[in-house]
């Protein structure tokens, strides 16, 4: 660097004044790094220095990344149209869309975010026509068109929507309608099972209790806290059983091998003394009041339960949980499918996180509190196809709002009902055959709510709906919904 010309000394007066002369610098090449050096495209002759040997523009995985994160789901927009310009892309102007921070609804309301062309105001979903509503965000459409790409909506998506719902509820009219007694006489089994030696056949305190015990033992044995937990919990999962009860079953406690205790409380009213200590009678006059009635006691004691992993023995047929252990079929792709719905959740500002261990709560959860859904990836042996569904099932669960201050009213079992069947189109969507364990899944919920399962209840409907969303969100515009 030339230092030709000084500069003017810090803290002048004036401040940020030039120096009196003309101050030279060294010319800088923008080209290559030092060591490294600009060849010709091979297609186009620009100079690059990229290791292809092609240019950006000539690249045609370049290409191709771009047109995927582009025009993805072309099919939904109108090709032959001219693209909308930035100065007609407008935001609806509906004022009163709810704002939801961690899952529950605040006082406070938000402008509509989707986008429509100029003159209109509202958007399909607030009462504006559909011919000119973009199916996607402000933010996207105005991005979309500065590059000359926001193409609107096909008139055939918007005349096929009735169509593609009445599509979806055949099909899932199908699904549901598969036999499923096989998974329901697997679930009576297991469920016959642990009527007798599981911990779930005692009260919420004991089950507690047995799961502090094991989680005690765990940190005695030098585990972690986390390791701790999970192994306390794999625990409290096995069977569990008196040292007598698992004599009758061919097996005893292994020598030295700890057991838990379970408490136990029995009722009982003691007799009406009516005789004073000294044993006189205690004869009552006109004007005494009769003895008051004995409260009924309780008599408590505990008995020592033992896993099946602390016993040995004869062989024990443990009924597996069909839930936990039954596979999806069909030839589709369970990577494909995962990764487009972690890229649906996250545009939804949802957090997808995998677990290694089987949480507390079942195989997969969605918590809406957090805006996260948790999957345990070794559900049914770690079988992809069994961890995309149960990720589609969550994912409906969050589409459809489950948790938060809209489905509040709404009953358990609808709301088990409506994510599987989103589950069940979102998987058959992806060649990934689920109807055997959606059929019974629904029937069995439908049936704890007291009624059989038609596919024209509106919890259906509801589910429809929030495939046919998401459907158009993946292969579509983005979604239109806001």
């Amino acid at each position: 660097m030339s230092t030709n010309q000084p500069r003017t000394p810090a803290g002048v007066p004036t401040g940020g004044q030039w120096a009196p002369g003309q101050h030279d610098e060294t010319d800088i090449s923008l080209g290559a790094s030092p060591g490294q050096t600009e060849n010709p495209c091979r297609k186009c002759g620009t100079p690059t220095k990229r290791s292809s040997g092609l240019c950006r523009h000539c690249d045609p995985a370049r290409a191709e990344h771009k047109q995927r994160s582009s025009y993805r789901g072309a099919a939904y927009r109108d090709g032959a149209a001219q693209s909308v310009q930035p100065h007609e892309v407008r935001q609806c102007s509906y004022n009163f869309v709810p704002v939801y921070r961690s899952g529950e609804a605040t006082d406070q309301f938000r402008q509509c975010s989707n986008a429509v062309v100029a003159p209109a105001a509202l958007c399909h979903r607030h009462g504006g026509a559909k011919e000119t509503s973009l199916g996607r965000s402000f933010a996207k459409a105005q991005a979309e068109a500065s590059r000359g790409e926001c193409l609107p909506l096909s008139a055939d998506y918007w005349e096929q929507t009735d169509a593609r719902m009445e599509a979806a509820e055949g099909e899932l009219a199908a699904i549901l309608s598969t036999s499923s007694d096989r998974l329901a006489q697997a679930l009576v089994a297991a469920r016959r099972q642990a009527k007798k030696d599981s911990v779930a056949r005692m009260s919420l305190g004991n089950q507690m209790l047995i799961l502090v015990q094991h989680l005690s033992q765990a940190h005695r044995s030098g585990m972690s806290q986390e390791q701790a937990w999970y192994e306390a919990v794999e625990r409290s999962a096995e069977p569990h059983l008196t040292a007598s009860a698992w004599a009758r079953a061919g097996r005893a406690p292994i020598s030295g091998a700890p057991g838990v205790a379970a408490v136990w409380y029995k009722p009982y009213t003691p007799k009406q003394d009516d005789e004073d200590d000294d044993g006189e009678d205690k004869g009552l006059g006109a004007t005494d009041q009769p003895p008051k009635r004995s409260r009924t006691r309780w008599s408590v004691g505990a008995v020592i339960e033992y896993p099946l992993s602390a016993t040995e023995g004869e062989e024990y047929e443990v009924a597996e949980n069909p839930i936990a252990t039954w596979r999806p079929e069909g030839d589709g792709d369970p990577e494909v499918a995962i990764s487009e719905m972690e890229r649906v959740a996250s545009d939804m500002g949802v957090k997808v996180r995998y677990v290694d261990h089987k949480p507390a709560v079942g195989y997969a959860y969605w918590e809406a509190g957090k805006d996260e859904i948790v999957v345990w990836s070794g559900i049914a042996g770690g079988d992809r196809k069994a961890v995309a569904h149960s990720l589609a099932h969550e994912l409906g669960h969050a589409r459809l709002g489950h948790g938060t201050e809209d489905a509040k009213d709404v009953q358990r079992p609808d709301k088990e009902a409506a994510a599987e069947s989103f589950a069940a189109l979102v998987c058959a969507r992806a060649g990934i055959g689920t109807d055997e364990m959606s059929s019974f899944y629904v029937a069995d919920w439908r049936k704890a709510h007291g009624v059989e399962a038609p596919t024209t209840a509106a919890v259906f409907r509801s589910a429809l709906q929030a495939y046919d969303d998401y459907v158009t969100e993946v292969e579509g515009a983005g979604g239109a919904g806001s």
